[in-house]
């Protein structure tokens, strides 16, 4: 049985944000975080472009175009779609482009010859790589599908080589939405209802098409 070694799970928003409000006492002040954690938070960077800060479990990053929560231990993973739906039912006239839930594994294989494998099994070299390149090896693969269950958006499955285990293999998939009627809708308040009925499906995907890659001699 393979065996999953790390793992992480992300929600980001493209839009327009103004970083500098998310710092960790307006979290506090809208009891959408803890008073001890608020203060324990490390806050690496405030400044109008960008905020960056991390709590135990959870690390945030804000942009000018861009909102990422970042779950850093397991267990919280509610909380963390809860956090977001929280923050923006207050901030509910935030412009919004689009959304994503990642999900990622590194897992290891029992061999290098196993990890080979199923590098070669993704992307075939026989009679295509081999004739024109020597000893072709797999740097990454990633594929797009169709939803279907009505949004407007895709899905993306990245496998590559893990950086951090060997030999190791890293699959991320990308439940990428985009609001109706283009990339930029009027308020965030579609893509929160989205979260909110699709959170429980794009973590079920996510592991489904996970679980699949995993399985592969």
């Amino acid at each position: 049985m393979r065996q999953i070694k790390d793992k992480h799970l992300s929600i980001v928003l493209r839009g327009d944000f103004n970083p500098k409000i998310f710092q960790p006492y307006w979290f506090c002040m809208n009891e959408l975080l803890g008073k001890e954690e608020t203060e324990a938070a490390n806050v690496q960077l405030i400044h109008e472009d960008v905020l960056h800060f991390s709590l135990d479990w959870l690390d945030i990053q804000v942009l000018r175009d861009r909102f990422t929560v970042r779950l850093l231990q397991n267990g919280y993973e509610e909380a963390l779609r809860d956090l977001v739906l929280g923050t923006f039912k207050l901030l509910n006239h935030t412009p919004s482009r689009v959304m994503g839930v990642n999900k990622g594994v590194h897992f290891m294989v029992d061999s290098l010859d196993e990890w080979h494998s199923l590098g070669h099994k993704l992307a075939p070299k026989e009679g295509i790589w081999d004739c024109v390149l020597r000893k072709p090896g797999t740097l990454n693969v990633l594929i797009e599908g169709q939803r279907t269950d009505g949004f407007e958006g895709c899905i993306r499955v990245k496998v590559e080589p893990s950086q951090r285990h060997h030999p190791g293999v890293f699959v991320e998939v990308n439940d990428h939405f985009v609001g109706k009627g283009g990339e930029k809708v009027p308020a965030i308040t579609p893509m929160m209802e989205i979260l909110s009925s699709q959170w429980d499906n794009c973590v079920e995907r996510s592991n489904r098409i996970i679980r699949r890659i995993m399985e592969i001699k």
